[in-house]
């Protein structure tokens, strides 16, 4: 239902809401980082954010972006306005123009409900309602190890098919 970009504000916009109005400010390298996403991508979201005054940006060592506003000030229809047409919404879901009154379209009963209901979740729901779960967005939230090799190198020798020797009893200085 929601772009990829939609989706990354809202969950950069969580996870600043849910560290705490105290929280220093999350920087967006470390805040790519911990959302698995382009720090360059993200810098440009928050960039646009904190345009619309939805986050503050702090300049210099420790800066980086506050919410502006308490999370439950901050409805998800403004979030999701900034990166999405949501007039689409109120188009007819068959022709994309608008139905006539008279000669609405096959399904434009049904569209206009899932439409006043969609538009409703979007301006009745807050920063502060989606930040409330302990991971809403199913987020691995702890910055990824590197891989560790799954064979044991010997002192940085290989054999000739580049493969690890293994160390055992027999080979082991």
């Amino acid at each position: 239902m929601l772009t990829r970009t939609s989706l990354t504000a809202l969950t950069a916009l969580c996870y600043i809401a849910q560290q705490g109005e105290n929280a220093p400010p999350a920087d967006a390298k470390s805040l790519a980082k911990v959302l698995h996403t382009s720090p360059l991508y993200l810098a440009k979201i928050l960039q646009i954010l904190a345009r619309r005054g939805v986050l503050r940006s702090l300049r210099g060592r420790g800066g980086g972006f506050l919410l502006a506003a308490p999370a439950h000030e901050i409805s998800l229809y403004r979030v999701v306005e900034m990166f999405e047409p949501l007039a689409d919404w109120t188009r007819c879901f068959l022709n994309g123009g608008t139905c006539p009154e008279k000669e609405t379209c096959a399904v434009h009963e049904t569209w206009s409900v899932l439409r006043r209901q969609y538009m409703a979740l979007l301006q009745q729901t807050t920063l502060a309602d989606i930040a409330a779960h302990e991971n809403p967005f199913h987020v691995n939230r702890t910055l990824p190890t590197p891989p560790q090799s799954p064979v044991p190198m010997h002192r940085g020798k290989h054999t000739a098919a580049n493969k690890p020797i293994l160390s055992t009893k027999e080979n082991t200085p």
